[in-house]
């Protein structure tokens, strides 16, 4: 009995972590979750969106930024230092934010939010896999309005 209760208390305690739901915030200067975003982020700007259910179903990939690690002339999505918060127009040292679709490197994200526009951020991690990504719609007033989109995944 007793072993059955410590195997419980060391699995509950690994799901508390492993487990967890993240929470994202994004507005216009910063990303942010209350799990690390070590494996970096990625956001696109969409266009051609069809919404249904209101979440985008059909869209087409416009401008895309990545944020991550790069020394050497190369990018990894890998960061050296759990961060919590990404922003968007500040310099980090050892890290910057690439294109995929035209190869350039840049301190700050490469575009600004627009009104009326849908972004897809992605590579978000949770439970060790990444498994979320979020459709961020900026209304007309500058608001964003985000969704959340989690991804069947096998593990």
């Amino acid at each position: 009995m007793k072993l059955m209760l410590y195997i419980f208390v060391i699995a509950y305690s690994l799901c508390a972590v492993s487990c967890q739901k993240c929470e994202y915030r994004i507005n216009n200067n910063y990303l942010e979750g209350n799990c690390s975003l070590v494996n970096g982020v990625g956001i696109t700007k969409l266009k051609d969106v069809v919404v249904k259910n209101e979440v985008p179903d059909e869209f087409n990939k416009d401008v895309d930024a990545h944020f991550g690690a790069f020394s050497d002339k190369e990018f990894s999505y890998f960061i050296k230092n759990p961060f919590y918060k990404i922003h968007f127009n500040k310099k980090l040292a050892g890290y910057s934010w690439t294109s995929f679709y035209n190869d350039a490197v840049y301190d700050t994200l490469p575009f600004l939010f627009e009104k009326n526009t849908w972004y897809l951020v992605d590579n978000l991690y949770e439970g060790g896999v990444p498994s979320v990504r979020l459709f961020v719609y900026v209304n007309k007033d500058g608001s964003f309005i985000t969704l959340r989109e989690d991804a069947k995944t096998n593990f």
